[in-house]
């Protein structure tokens, strides 16, 4: 698993795929030999190799093959959560949150949309119930992973003509990221900037301007944080969110008159700030 993990880390993806290939092989052979007696901490050490050369063989587009992967990876888990009950780790939900995450972007490459739409569902759910489970101490990382499962499923109801609900969930998205950057989460700014850049962009479809005015309030006040921040620890380097600022900046341009006097007349007192930042005359 190992060695596995350090062949993916330097592109090897062959010797990836067979040094996860031998661990599963070792691993299924103890399953079958101890039966019974069989560790759950050995069943999620078998999901987890299965997770690994799953994505190991989605990123040499053998979608079948990550999709089987995949696949084995949640039935373990599954029985793990039914086996252990309230005694189930929340690090174990997690693993079986981005093994349907994980199957979901897979299914989601192969054109199944209802596919993905149940997958990311089932990693929402397993990632809300770690959140309140766990409160303070539910870790910076995770919060980022069920955002960007919130973006994703967002992505999916858009292609399936549920603009409504894509908004809604690229909305949750955001608004996880931003508590994210109020932390001191830098490094999620730039998804959070794409978060709010797809939220206008629906809003703008949907001539929904009481929220595309939020969007762009957001926008200028996180951007100017972001900034500050960056210019802080990298001075002049550029920063990753550059062209999202660009795509947003264009969206905006983009209106006719009409729109730019509704979305303006949504800002209300703000109207004037995002004239400046813009450059509308």
């Amino acid at each position: 698993m190992n060695r596995g993990n350090a062949r993916g880390d330097g592109q090897d993806l062959g010797g990836a795929l067979a040094d996860y290939g031998q661990a599963i092989d070792l691993m299924d052979a103890l399953r079958r030999q101890l039966g019974a007696e069989w560790p759950p901490a050995w069943a999620n050490d078998l999901a987890g190799a299965y997770l690994n050369r799953g994505t190991a063989r989605y990123a040499g587009q053998d979608l079948g093959g990550a999709l089987a992967d995949y696949g084995q990876a949640i039935e373990l888990r599954e029985a793990l959560r039914r086996q252990l009950g309230a005694e189930w780790p929340p690090a174990w939900a997690n693993a079986l949150a981005a093994a349907y995450l994980n199957r979901g972007v897979a299914r989601y490459a192969g054109q199944d949309l209802g596919g993905a739409l149940a997958d990311y569902g089932q990693a929402i759910e397993l990632m809300e119930a770690l959140r309140r489970q766990l409160g303070a101490e539910w870790p910076p990382a995770w919060a980022n992973d069920l955002a960007g499962t919130y973006m994703n499923r967002g992505i999916a109801r858009e292609q399936a003509g549920d603009l409504a609900a894509a908004i809604e969930d690229w909305d949750a998205a955001a608004t996880i990221y931003l508590k994210r950057v109020e932390q001191g989460g830098l490094p999620a700014g730039a998804d959070l900037l794409k978060a709010i850049y797809w939220v206008l962009g629906g809003c703008l479809d949907l001539a929904n301007w009481p929220s595309a005015a939020q969007c762009l309030l957001a926008f200028m006040a996180l951007y100017q944080q972001l900034e500050a921040q960056w210019r802080d620890q990298h001075g002049e380097l550029e920063p990753p969110w550059r062209k999202i600022v660009g795509q947003f900046a264009g969206a905006v341009h983009g209106l006719n008159p009409d729109q730019r006097a509704a979305l303006l007349a949504a800002l209300g007192e703000k109207a004037e700030a995002v004239k400046q930042a813009f450059g509308w005359t």
